[in-house]
């Protein structure tokens, strides 16, 4: 076979992987899914409002009513819960759950030590801190968490794409939009938005894994 007609089977078989997966990807989403995602994110978004209201006397930086101190102790703490749901879905999840469970694992604790200040820093107010060895420590903690539960388990992802539900899809991208405008908006107007929108975003995504933990069938294809 010319080398040209291999590059040809190789992409058509590639574009019909590709086309199968976005079928399913379609197929599994509904109008009550997207509906039922940004009825939660707004929720959230109106907890976290309520939360720098009271956190509001206690943030006394010159920064923003709400930057550092201990609303964003409640940022880290959200992000701390979801981590633990999510190792315990490590324990016992089984193929999608599993790797998005994975995911979760390595990624939130990057978020964790970006949102919990540095001891000692100038801007930190009370609340959490980490020391800068305590931030790299959490995070290979994490990652070799993770690394290991895989070598043990060896969870296969699916054997098919019919078994896969992409049940993360829209929460996620819901996550993401909040945290996108959340970068806008304390650019925009003040940093008390900005931090208002990533806990909501935090919230998001804790409200997701504990789901995931309380009814796993519900994400299951």
């Amino acid at each position: 076979m010319a080398l040209s007609d291999t590059f040809a089977s190789a992409t058509n078989r590639v574009g019909t992987f590709t086309s199968g997966g976005l079928a399913t990807f379609l197929s599994r989403r509904t109008t009550n899914e997207i509906a039922v995602c940004l009825g939660f994110a707004l929720a959230c978004l109106m907890i976290a409002a309520l939360a720098a209201l009271v956190a509001y006397p206690f943030d006394t930086l010159k920064v923003g009513p709400v930057e550092n101190g201990w609303f964003e102790s409640a940022q880290t703490f959200a992000l701390g819960l979801t981590v633990l749901l999510s190792v315990e879905a490590l324990l016992k999840a089984r193929h999608e759950i599993f790797y998005f469970s994975a995911t979760l694992v390595i990624l939130l604790p990057l978020a964790m030590v970006r949102e919990t200040p540095r001891c000692g820093s100038p801007f930190y107010d009370g609340g959490l801190c980490l020391t800068a060895n305590g931030k790299a420590l959490t995070v290979m903690i994490a990652i070799a968490l993770v690394v290991a539960l895989v070598a043990i388990r060896r969870v296969s992802f699916a054997r098919s794409w019919r078994e896969l539900t992409f049940f993360y899809a829209v929460p996620v991208a819901v996550t993401l939009s909040m945290l996108v405008g959340a970068e806008i908006l304390g650019k925009l107007i003040y940093v008390w938005a900005e931090e208002i929108f990533e806990l909501a975003a935090y919230l998001n995504l804790f409200g997701l894994a504990l789901a995931v933990r309380m009814r796993p069938s519900w994400f299951s294809a």
